[in-house]
């Protein structure tokens, strides 16, 4: 914690005071509002490549006090994703696939829907 330590009063009750500058929290968290991901929609061509997509989660607000996400494929023989949100699609697939994004604090969750051709 960055701030200030100011002593008012020494006697037999001591009244302290502590100014905070930015960036300071006082022992205190702030919660996830919200969250998005980019891009919501996409398509991989998986007859052409590249096989990869790159994902990214915004929580905001942007100084959310846990800004951790947990990335999940709902059908990991089609495409596969990692804790950095990078989507890896099966070659030679025709489906569609949704990748979810859940905050790790809670309670937010949103999908992309990824096209595979």
């Amino acid at each position: 914690m960055k701030g200030y330590l100011r002593i008012c009063n020494l006697g037999l009750v001591t009244i302290l005071s502590v100014l905070c500058f930015a960036g300071c929290q006082m022992g205190s968290t702030l919660a996830v509002a919200g969250l998005t991901v980019s891009p919501q929609n996409a398509t991989i061509d998986t007859h052409t490549g590249p096989l990869t997509l790159q994902l990214t989660a915004s929580i905001s607000p942007p100084d959310a006090s846990d800004k951790r996400v947990m990335w999940t494929s709902t059908n990991t023989a089609l495409a596969t994703v990692d804790s950095n949100g990078l989507v890896t699609a099966a070659s030679g697939q025709n489906s569609i696939v949704f990748i979810l994004v859940e905050s790790v604090s809670g309670p937010y969750v949103v999908t992309c829907t990824i096209t595979l051709n």
